[in-house]
């Protein structure tokens, strides 16, 4: 219709003038200005070659008027063309902004159903906290351990989510992660009633310019852990309580001492041989394994020979009126032996009285120093102090 609309009003009259000046239109309209450009330059071209015959348009040639008429006319017709370029190409941008807007959306919304699911499977806590303190985002696991949909807990300010007491012990760690720095820390929940231990990593989130816009959590439940400890330091007090009580056919340190001294004193007037052990059974489960390594010991003495508790898992044994040395060390090997078979380990370390020695203090410090040889040679060792 736009063309037709010329011809009628301005291509008749024109002659051959009116298709250069079409072009010049259609030019403008697609190209702007290069194709008003060059469209101008070939209609100047044309109408002066036509300036050579102006018999063949006397109604264009006629006067001065019809020619400024014909040029205003279209100049006004080339301002619209690129008016009309220029909206189209604003709508043209627009559908393709809008088009990849689109495509970017739903690109991310992709990833974030991807990211969702990933941490969603992870038995881990993660979330992120805006410098609001506000959840603004929080995998499944979260909605396990709250029981608490979604809906509550993403946007809601951490104390609301965790609770007062709860909030009260996290902030001190979550303002020094907005306040830029990496905190990891244990705490205890109280959920419903029920105590719940998480370790917890918060992780601060830099922009570009180098501030926190947010902090990265990352929490995992080490109730089991926690629970181990304290069964751990149940048992050690159990065991520390059972070391305190003495043991049936045991005795002590300073009944050791006293039979020791005498021991001592029969050896150098008999010229019998005597043998003092140092015994150590290494970490005893329990006070009833205790009372039965202590029991096998005493089992391989005879009714003459001494068991003396002398601390915690440490033994002593003393034994007079031996045939030789050779007797105490089948002794040792005896002891090895049932302790292994309690699966227990044990290092022993045996010391004989030189013949001018008759003094306790110097034997029993003997016998913990070949102990103390034995025990950096490696387990089930024996080694002799003479």
């Amino acid at each position: 219709m736009f063309v037709e609309i010329l011809v009628s009003v301005g291509l008749k009259p024109l002659g051959p003038l009116g298709w250069p000046a079409l072009g010049l239109l259609v030019g403008t309209a697609l190209w702007g200005a290069s194709g008003a450009l060059g469209g101008a330059v070939v209609l100047f071209a044309y109408y002066i070659w036509n300036l050579s015959e102006p018999q063949r348009f006397p109604h264009f040639f006629s006067s001065n008027e019809s020619i400024v008429f014909w040029a205003l006319g279209l100049a006004i017709l080339a301002s619209f063309a690129a008016v009309f370029r220029q909206r189209v190409v604003e709508a043209e941008a627009k559908a393709i902004e809008a088009t990849r807007t689109q495509a970017e959306l739903e690109a991310v919304r992709r990833y974030e159903e991807r990211l969702r699911t990933i941490t969603d499977n992870v038995p881990v806590l993660i979330g992120y906290v805006d410098a609001e303190q506000r959840f603004k985002f929080n995998n499944l696991a979260y909605e396990t351990w709250y029981a608490r949909p979604r809906a509550e807990i993403t946007g809601r300010p951490v104390r609301e989510v965790l609770g007062e007491a709860a909030y009260q012990k996290v902030r001190p760690h979550l303002e020094r992660a907005l306040g830029g720095g990496r905190v990891t820390f244990q705490v205890e929940y109280r959920i419903n009633g029920e105590p719940r231990h998480a370790q917890t990593t918060y992780l601060p989130d830099f922009d570009r310019g180098g501030r926190v816009r947010g902090v990265f959590v990352a929490a995992k439940d080490v109730g089991a852990l926690v629970a181990a400890q304290e069964e751990l330091a149940a048992a050690n007090r159990r065991l520390e309580q059972a070391m305190e009580r003495p043991l049936a056919g045991v005795v002590d340190r300073a009944q050791l001492y006293e039979r020791l001294r005498h021991g001592l004193t029969r050896a150098q007037r008999s010229g019998g041989t005597l043998a003092l052990l140092s015994i150590d059974v290494e970490q005893p489960g329990d006070a009833a394994q205790l009372a039965g390594a202590a029991q096998r010991l005493r089992d391989c003495l005879r009714a003459t020979d001494t068991l003396a508790r002398v601390e915690g898992d440490a033994f002593m044994a003393l034994l007079e009126g031996l045939k030789d040395r050779g007797a105490a060390f089948q002794v040792a090997e005896k002891m090895l032996r049932v302790v292994r078979e309690a699966e227990l380990a044990a290092s022993i370390g045996i010391a004989f009285p030189g013949d001018e020695e008759a003094q306790p203090e110097a034997l029993l410090q003997r016998a913990d120093s070949a102990l103390g040889q034995a025990k950096a040679a490696g387990r089930y060792a024996i080694r002799v102090s003479s």
